[in-house]
């Protein structure tokens, strides 16, 4: 009898596991502490249907002054940013890293980090794709403005 219980233990925890690890959202970017970082909402279509809807963004710098893009990442899903585009006349591309957790916790999101140096006032777009290079299909999108004073 004590055997069946721990059976039914087993089974009720490998479904729980199972069930919390199908609902999981990949990070989004959303603004934490002046940094942009904008979340979206998940997607009820399923994974070949989505095609994802550009999230909107945009910041104010300073011409000269360098200042940086950053947005959660998690690489051990696969998943990393990649620049699609930006005017190289407007912006120079300085640094692409990434930022460990604070905490150090199994699956918690870092930061990528992209420097840029503005140079010439005016107005650009950075299109940042968020996927596994491996596949085609593109998780995120987002088009962050960048307005250079």
């Amino acid at each position: 009898m004590a055997s069946s219980f721990y059976v039914l233990i087993i089974i009720i925890t490998i479904l729980s596991c199972w069930s919390s690890s199908v609902h999981a959202d990949k990070p989004r970017p959303r603004l934490l502490d002046g940094e942009l970082i904008e979340e979206g909402q998940p997607s009820s279509e399923p994974e070949a249907a989505k095609s994802p809807q550009p999230t909107q963004t945009s910041q104010t710098v300073i011409l000269l002054k360098e200042f940086c893009v950053t947005l959660p990442s998690n690489p051990s899903t696969g998943y990393g940013w990649k620049i699609a585009s930006y005017d190289k006349d407007f912006l120079q591309l300085k640094s692409h890293r990434y930022q460990k957790p604070d905490k150090v916790l199994p699956g918690a999101p870092g930061r990528e980090m992209f420097e840029f140096l503005p140079l010439k006032t005016g107005s650009t777009t950075i299109i940042l794709h968020y996927q596994r290079p491996f596949e085609k299909q593109i998780a995120q999108e987002l088009h962050h403005r960048i307005i250079i004073r």
